[in-house]
């Protein structure tokens, strides 16, 4: 199991995304894990280089700090309206020598030094991520109003599993079809694992502008029972009034 933590400066509703590296006055990172800091483990692979997610965005994000499940940008806050609740999107990479799934993620958020908020993810894209790759998530805030606009400190932490077809390990399907249909992102994802899956199948849009990453919304596939190899599914994701010049769709369900 690996674990990172990461502090992160929060950015105002008002900007289109913060994106924070290693060397960032805003940012410092630590690890359990054994530290080589001369390089990491693995190089830094571009955005989508496992072809598991589809859509039109090809940002060129951070490398973040060797040898860690490493936080390397993230959204803007966004509050639920008419709810104290809160979400945080962002985006990290797979620093390590060995490709990771269930990937779970915690989180806090302080004001001034005062921890304000904790939180925690609901399942990353891709489902399964190879050494170097990039990975998507987002932090759910019950009490995200006490979180302010500007000038919140976060701090992340991340468990993770072996990669592996193992039954209710995470599994990724390919998304083969996604189609912006006015707020809208309709398509279609395979199983290409060679194993039966399992769901619920959650397909997750993460919205960006150019490099920045700008928000998420999620939803379920039409189909919940096993799909075998060679399966498909079908969805519909609601951008809503999500921010999203281009958008990164993944869907990913359980190995049977």
């Amino acid at each position: 199991m690996l674990t990172s933590v990461a502090l992160l400066a929060g950015c105002g509703s008002d900007n289109a995304g913060t994106t924070t590296g290693a060397g960032s006055a805003n940012s410092t990172q630590t690890s359990t894990a054994p530290e080589e800091p001369n390089s990491p483990d693995a190089a830094p692979q571009p955005f989508n280089v496992s072809g598991l997610l589809n859509g039109d965005a090809k940002p060129t994000l951070p490398s973040g700090d060797a040898n860690k499940v490493a936080v390397i940008a993230q959204a803007p806050l966004e509050r639920t309206s008419g709810l104290d609740s809160a979400t945080l999107t962002f985006a990290f990479r797979n620093n390590t020598d060995k490709a990771i799934s269930h990937v779970d993620w915690a989180a806090t958020a302080r004001d001034g030094g005062k921890l304000v908020a904790t939180g925690s993810s609901q399942g990353t894209q891709p489902a399964q991520i190879a050494p170097g790759e990039v990975g998507m998530a987002f932090i759910y805030f019950d009490s995200g109003s006490d979180i302010p606009r500007n000038g919140a400190k976060f701090e992340f932490s991340a468990e993770t599993s072996e990669s592996n077809t193992e039954s209710y390990n995470t599994a990724p399907l390919v998304v083969g079809e996604a189609n912006r249909i006015r707020k809208e992102i309709v398509g279609s994802a395979t199983n290409k694992t060679g194993k039966p899956l399992t769901g619920p199948y959650v397909a997750e849009v993460y919205c960006f502008s150019g490099n920045n990453i700008t928000g998420h919304r999620g939803g379920f596939a039409e189909e919940s029972s096993d799909v075998q190899p060679n399966g498909t599914v079908h969805f519909t994701v609601h951008l809503s009034d999500t921010p999203c010049k281009t958008f990164a769709v993944g869907v990913s369900g359980f190995f049977a």
